[in-house]
Formats: structure tokens, C-alpha cells, sequence
């Protein structure tokens, strides 16, 4: 059938195939008793030994882990916030699943994260904390474990869950399927920490329901089922990761991890022949491929396995350019649009569907996901009215999948969301008649470094605390490897400019390093790759400074203002 021809900005994705009232442990069950032995998640990584676990062993021991939680923490009920701090293992995803089966609340964390997750200790009510605590994962999470009173590491979790597994009786039985009766599909599954434009970090709640469906139609857009084999190296704590993780929860495919860092600076590099080789002899079928992974792959020349069908690509922005170059290598990409606050906005038409068109797959983010309605508005009219097709105006979203709100922050809330229920992306973009959607710029300043949203404000902050440091302003510059690379430029103190412009940068890398915003949950690194030290800010008509203009002159490799060139900060 035929796409009827849009007038207005305006579309609703498909409703063909029925949302699900499901919780996200709900489909383990099917796949541990139908496929027992089959692989459901697998971890590599360059220096360590393959690692795997089956559906049914990883069903018993989550069954486990969530009994021994029922009945030796009390105090932790149904719908408790418990913070997870880790990175990517199988014991990290045991827990996850583990929690969820027990009807707790994830406040999904990363060790990076450790200013945001100090202040989030001390004022949200988290009654426990969860972390690695061993090994090559260990996520030296010393400076927040005082701070709860009920602490468990991963280990000692996992291996209690293991000795519950072997021995469930009745009773056991009995007090899970009473917890789990407590927990509906419309509780908070998890909570998703991003910091936005003010560095602030902000808590994104997202159900079973929208967590679920979000997945399954991720699934079903690329064509997957139990038969695939995933390939993804996002951490398990970015929503990325999650879809990752828990898509062989609910759809039975087996999933093959690797460390988000294993492909971070010059590692991607010298790693790219590790993962094809990789790919190739797990017969990997789909996976997420970030800009970052096309690049090296395309850096060495390589190609991806013949099993591979279909690459799932999101992340930072992409160029038409960029993307007629990713396609030579991966002829079967498959576009996502989306962000932590609505999981999915729309979503590329694989290669293979009945619309297949080159141009559309390179140029756009493609229409709005099944369930989800997609505008685009003037955000300075005063009302949201959908403008002419083709006009540019902010990208808005309306569905299953958008939060309901920031967690404790009505303010921020207010900001984000209509009082219809639009969430206001802060891109802005146009749509076409056929619904396709292309982003062109954003309103936010936000830099997209990889997977990660940087706030400049919160680098920014870092740099103003440096004793020979008068202003700085931070801001993203382009960059074909990860999207957008982190610049600074800085006005030292009077008594300070007798050092070079080349000291200066790396005594600032070494300090941003030093006050732990040196590395990313994606691996990336936070501190600014470019610097330059000024005599002053350029300023508009009313006297701000301009960050348009500082990031106009970097992008086009100008030297900038006072003739001092943007210099690598030798990370």
C-alpha cells in the first residue's frame, strides 16, 4: 500500500502490531525452557578468555539472586531505588536481571559518573548500593560505598544466587511469585542519569512497559528474531546498552559483548581487526555499530563477516557523507533516532523493506517509530502547531516510550514536556511528505561525543576551578571518528600568561583528568582534545559571548582571535 502524502509536519508510526503489557523478565522463562542450552550471552574482550552463559542457567541463577534479595533484605521492597554501579560483565547483567525479577528500581550508574553519583547519594532516597568489586571489572567504587547502608558487590550476589539456584524449594518459590505479583508493567524499571545542557545530572524514569515495547520494535524494524546472534559494546548502563541486553531477554536471540572501552582513542584503531575477526567466529548476524566502530572499520579497509545482515546505527550525528561511506561497508544499516528521555523517535526502513531508498538512508533518521507521533513546530510561536512539510522547527515526540517526567525536578519537567504531553527534543529538523525526518542542528548546547551527551557547562565548571584560570568557554567542534570532539578555550589569570599555549593545554588535560572527568562510560575520553588560550571572548550586540562564532572559526580550521591556533591536548 501506498504512503499517503503528509501536508503538515506531522506523523504517527505504525500500529500494526499491538503494544505489550509485559514486565522486562516476563519472556526469560519461555526461552530457558525452549532453548536451555542455547547461548544467551556471550562476553569478549583482546586479553581475556571467552565467556558464556546459557537461557536456562542464566533464568535459575536470576531466579536466585532475586530470592536471596526478597528474603534477606527487607527493607528493600517492591519499587525501592537501589543504585548499580558497573561496567560490562556477565555478573553486571545477572544483577541487573536479578534486581528487576526482585521488583526493584535501577538507578543505572557508571563509575565515570562520580560527581553526579556522590551528590545522587546524598540526596535521593537509593537504599542500596550494587557494584564490581573484583578482578579486571572493578570499578574502585570506594568513595561512594559509605554512603549505604546496605552495600553487595556483584560477586557475592551472583554466587549467593548461585547456591539459592541449586537448592529453590516451595518456599522460595512462593515468596518470588508473591513479590513479583506486586509488580506491574507500569512500575519504573529503571532510572537512566543524563546531564543535559546544565550539567546537572538529571534522573530519566522509564517503566517495564516503555523499556519492552521500545525493544521489541527495535527488534522487529531490523528484522531479528531467536535466530540472531547481537553484537553490541555499549556499557549496560547507557539506554543503548539496556536494549542490548535485555533484546535477549525478550526475544531469545543470543548476545555477544564486548568493554565499551575496548574501542575508545587509538584502541579502536589497533582493535578494529580484533572485532571483525571477532564477528566472524560468533557468526554475528546484527549489532550496534556507532560512527566511531564504522570509522576504524573503514580506517583498516575491512569487512564485515558474510552472516552479518543487518548493523544498527545510532549514536552521534551522521553526515550524508559519512553515511555514504559507512554504507559501502555496511550495505545493510539500519538508522535509529532517539535519546535517553524517549528511547525511540523513528527508525531507517531496513535495505531489504518494500521502500527501500539509498538516498533516504543516508540523508535522514527515516519516520516515526510504530506508536510514536513525530511534529515539527515553531518553538517560538507560543503554540505547538505542526509547520509546513519541508520547514525547519523543532523535533517533537509524543508516545509510549517518552518519560513522564525527570524524577524529583518539576521544574526541568516543565521545560521538557508540553502540557500535552510533547517531549521537546531540542533538535531542530524538517520532515518531508513522506513522514522522513532530518535533523539539521540542535537547540540545546549540547556536545555529542560517540554515545555520550556532554554538557559544556559541567567542563567548563572544571576549568573555572583551576587557581590560573579567568573564563572559559567549552563547546563541540565536528569530528569524523566520533561525532563531535570536545574544544576549550580558556583566558588565564594576568599573572599566568607567561606560559606557553602548549604548557597550558596540558597542565588543563592533567587537571580535568585529575577532577575525574577523564573517561567516559562509552570509553571516550570528556577532557577537551583542543584548546586555545585567548585575550578575550568574542561578544554579540548585547554582550554575550558567542559560542557560534568560536565554533565557526574552529570547524573551518581558522587560527582563532588572537592568532593562537587550536592545539591537541596529547590525550
Amino acid at each position: 500500500m501506498p504512503i499517503p502524502k503528509l501536508t503538515k509536519s506531522y506523523c504517527h508510526g505504525s500500529t500494526e502490531e499491538p503494544l505489550q503489557f509485559w514486565r522486562s523478565f516476563d519472556r526469560l522463562p519461555k526461552w530457558a525452557a525452549e532453548t536451555p542450552n542455547k547461548e544467551m550471552i556471550v562476553f569478549r574482550r583482546p586479553d581475556a578468555p571467552r565467556q558464556s552463559i546459557t537461557f536456562a542457567d542464566f533464568h535459575r541463577v536470576t531466579d536466585g539472586i532475586a530470592c536471596r534479595i526478597v528474603q534477606d533484605q527487607p527493607e528493600l521492597g517492591a519499587g525501592s531505588l537501589v543504585m548499580v554501579l558497573g561496567t560490562n560483565c556477565l555478573e553486571f547483567c545477572a544483577t541487573l536481571a536479578g534486581l528487576h525479577k526482585a521488583g526493584l528500581v535501577i538507578v543505572s550508574a557508571h563509575p565515570s559518573q562520580q560527581s553526579d553519583l556522590i551528590r545522587l547519594a546524598d540526596g535521593t532516597d537509593c537504599k542500596a548500593l550494587f557494584y564490581m568489586n573484583s578482578g579486571i571489572y572493578k570499578t574502585g567504587a570506594e568513595w561512594l560505598v559509605d554512603k549505604f547502608a546496605v552495600r553487595i558487590d556483584f560477586d557475592s550476589l551472583v554466587q549467593r544466587g548461585k547456591e539459592t539456584a541449586d537448592k529453590l524449594d516451595d518456599e522460595l518459590r512462593k515468596l518470588l511469585r508473591d513479590r513479583q505479583s506486586m509488580i506491574s508493567a507500569d512500575q519504573t524499571a529503571v532510572i537512566y542519569l543524563t546531564s543535559g545542557t546544565t550539567g546537572k545530572p538529571k534522573m530519566v524514569p522509564h517503566s517495564h512497559h516503555s523499556l519492552v515495547n521500545s525493544i521489541r520494535f527495535r527488534t522487529r524494524g531490523a528484522l531479528l528474531n531467536s535466530e540472531d546472534i547481537f553484537f553490541s559494546d555499549r556499557p549496560t548502563s547507557h539506554v543503548v546498552g539496556t536494549f542490548g541486553f535485555l533484546m535477549a531477554m525478550l526475544d531469545g536471540l543470543t548476545l555477544v559483548a564486548t568493554p565499551a572501552n575496548t574501542f575508545a582513542g587509538n584502541r579502536g584503531a589497533e582493535n578494529a581487526v580484533w572485532l571483525l575477526d571477532t564477528l566472524a567466529e560468533e557468526r554475528v548476524t546484527s549489532g550496534d555499530f556507532f560512527g566511531y566502530l564504522v570509522h576504524d572499520i573503514l580506517q583498516k579497509g575491512g569487512k564485515p563477516p558474510a552472516t552479518l545482515r543487518s548493523a544498527l546505527l545510532s549514536g552521534a550525528p551522521t553526515t550524508s557523507e559519512q553515511m555514504e561511506r559507512a554504507m559501502t561497508v555496511l550495505p545493510c544499516l539500519v538508522n535509529y533516532y532517539g535519546s535517553t528521555e524517549t528511547l525511540m523517535i523513528s527508525e531507517i526502513c531496513p535495505p531489504w523493506g518494500p521502500d527501500n531508498n539509498p538516498t533516504i538512508r543516508q540523508n535522514t533518521v527515516g519516520r516515526a517509530a510504530p506508536h510514536m507521533e513525530v511534529m515539527i513546530a515553531d518553538p517560538d510561536r507560543g503554540s505547538w502547531l505542526p509547520l509546513p512539510i519541508g520547514t525547519d522547527g523543532e523535533v517533537l515526540v509524543r508516545g509510549f516510550s517518552v518519560m513522564r517526567g525527570y524524577l524529583d525536578d518539576p521544574e526541568l519537567t516543565r521545560a521538557a514536556l508540553t502540557d500535552s504531553g510533547w517531549y521537546r527534543t531540542g533538535d531542530i529538523g524538517s520532515m518531508d511528505e513522506f513522514g522522513n525526518i532530518t535533523v539539521t542542528n540542535r537547540i540545546k548546547d549540547l556536545i555529542i561525543l560517540a554515545t555520550e551527551k556532554v554538557a559544556p557547562t559541567s567542563v567548563e565548571r572544571v576549568l573555572l576551578g583551576h587557581p590560573e584560570v579567568h573564563a572559559a568557554q567549552v563547546f563541540g567542534v565536528p569530528d569524523e571518528r566520533v561525532g563531535e570532539e570536545i574544544a576549550a578555550c580558556v583566558i588565564l589569570k594576568t599573572a599566568y600568561k607567561l606560559r606557553s599555549p602548549e604548557e597550558t593545554s596540558g597542565m588543563l588535560a592533567r587537571w580535568c583528568i585529575d577532577q575525574s572527568i577523564g573517561e567516559s562510560r562509552s570509553g571516550v575520553s570528556y577532557v577537551p582534545r583542543y584548546w586555545a588560550v585567548l585575550d578575550h571572548f568574542p561578544t554579540g550586540p548585547t554582550g554575550k559571548v558567542t559560542k557560534a562564532g568560536l565554533r565557526e572559526y574552529v570547524a573551518s580550521g581558522n587560527v582563532l582571535f588572537d592568532g593562537v591556533e587550536f592545539l591537541p591536548s596529547g590525550r
